[in-house]
């Protein structure tokens, strides 16, 4: 979105939407603002948002740790009407009993999710890379930039979602330093992963036992 520099009345209404000052420039001879708003805004997951589940619940904590600074939500899908399955792989990824874990650090670049099914054990780990990790109104979200990576626990791991990123940019949605940005981050997060899955797998089985209590 854009507005004259001088009309300060749109550039508030814009910047209360969530507009993002992108830069400035000249539009016959007038000083225009260029404004993102970004269309990828995700909220922490409510089961009960989801049709598909009959019965759920959600819970977010507050940490402060070495190891962790931010909001955990742990997202119970207590009871579901049908299994929610990954059809190109066959995958269950929430069924009676399953359990998601969000970790929002709002220092990073992606948010974390651990996925786990009735009998606590982890079906993947899934980052999604972020514009930026926040909270609207004291909810966590994820300003999605489109690119994720996935790791099962086999170890390998997969990067998901370039077209998707491509045709954002193509459309604008996404700058070029936003679209770098993406790939470095996702790069890099690759590279630490590679030698680091068991760690990953003690670090959110540490958080899911905190979530739940001690009665796994």
């Amino acid at each position: 979105m854009d507005c004259d520099k001088t009309n300060i009345g749109s550039a508030k209404s814009i910047q209360n939407n969530g507009g993002i000052l992108e830069n400035e420039i000249y539009v016959e001879n007038e000083l225009t603002q260029r404004y993102w708003i970004s269309l990828k805004k995700r909220f922490v997951t409510n089961p009960n948002n989801m049709e598909i589940v009959q019965n759920g619940n959600l819970k977010i904590k507050s940490f402060n740790n070495s190891d962790f600074k931010g909001d955990i939500a742990l997202i119970n899908f207590n009871k579901m009407y049908k299994p929610y399955m990954i059809e190109s792989t066959n995958l269950c990824m929430a069924n009676d009993n399953y359990k998601w874990i969000e970790f929002y650090d709002y220092n990073k670049k992606y948010r974390l999710t651990a996925m786990y099914n009735d009998k606590n054990e982890v079906i993947e780990w899934y980052f999604d890379i972020a514009r930026k990790i926040d909270k609207e109104n004291g909810i966590p979200y994820e300003d999605d930039l489109y690119l994720d990576v996935v790791v099962m626990p086999t170890g390998k791991i997969i990067l998901l979602d370039e077209d998707e990123l491509k045709k954002a940019y193509e459309r604008l949605e996404v700058n070029q330093t936003d679209y770098d940005m993406a790939y470095t981050e996702a790069n890099n997060l690759i590279k630490q992963l590679e030698k680091n899955i068991d760690k990953l797998n003690r670090f959110t089985n540490k958080y899911l036992k905190e979530m739940i209590g001690d009665d796994m």
